[in-house]
């Protein structure tokens, strides 16, 4: 007969807890950290460090769970999802194995060793290290899906942009071949720029009798000669009358 798995016996009691929407998420709360002995206090503190930040992020990824994690305190308001598991995994582990050794010295038993130091402390460091991974993972996750949505947005925002200057450019043209429909290409350029009150004013204006456009003429280079004229010296200004003052007499 094999023995159960900690992974699956520790996930069948988060959601008995869930279901009776017990706290969970203040792993400085004596009485939460009570209930979190209920859930995987029998188990290693190694596999609570470990395990348990993995079961969390895979619960927070379930649509189906992630209004139960947000009643019990689980889901984080601001912050990394994967730091505060990794944290409040640390904060139960380190309960846990502070009722065992308590536990121990009251019976006066020694704590147990299956293997000799210097592979014991290999065994946690690893332990420790995939810890580590598997919270990198999780923030790896969040922030692809983060870089997607945002790309999406790009996708989206970009696609608008490009209607609206196809928008404008079609009424400026229609501007440009009709003028008499002015009113009318004006409304329909403010109703691209959302200005719907506007267009319905430039729409009820009364539209004008239709003339062709009139060309501009292209303002001409005064240092470049005209052909087929003649310059005409310009008229002489005419003189102001000079004032004869009367000889004196004697």
């Amino acid at each position: 007969m094999t023995a159960p798995d900690p992974m699956r016996t520790m996930e069948n009691r988060l959601l008995h807890s869930l279901d009776q929407g017990l706290f969970l998420g203040d792993g400085r709360d004596g009485a939460v950290l009570a209930e979190w002995m209920v859930i995987c206090g029998d188990l290693p503190d190694s596999t609570i460090l470990c395990d348990l930040p993995v079961l969390l992020g895979r619960l927070s990824r379930d649509g189906g769970q992630v209004d139960r994690l947000s009643r019990c305190g689980l889901l984080p308001k601001q912050g990394s999802r994967p730091l505060f598991f990794q944290a409040l995994a640390a904060q139960v582990a380190s309960h846990a194995r502070r009722l065992a050794d308590h536990a121990r010295d009251l019976s006066g038993e020694s704590a147990p060793s299956a293997f000799p130091a210097r592979i014991d402390a290999l065994r946690r460091q690893g332990e420790h290290l995939r810890g580590q991974i598997d919270v990198l993972f999780d923030a790896g996750y969040a922030v692809e899906k983060e870089r997607e949505r945002l790309e999406e947005s790009c996708r989206r925002l970009t696609a608008t942009l490009d209607k609206l200057r196809a928008e404008i450019a079609d009424s400026l043209d229609s501007f440009l071949v009709d003028r008499a429909g002015a009113a009318r290409t004006l409304a329909q350029l403010a109703e691209a720029a959302g200005l719907v009150d506007r267009a319905q004013a430039l729409r009820a204006l009364p539209r004008l009798a239709f003339s062709p456009a009139v060309a501009v003429q292209p303002a001409r280079d005064p240092a470049r000669p005209t052909r087929g004229r003649i310059a005409l010296a310009p008229a002489p200004r005419p003189r102001e009358p000079q004032l004869r003052h009367p000889a004196s007499s004697g």
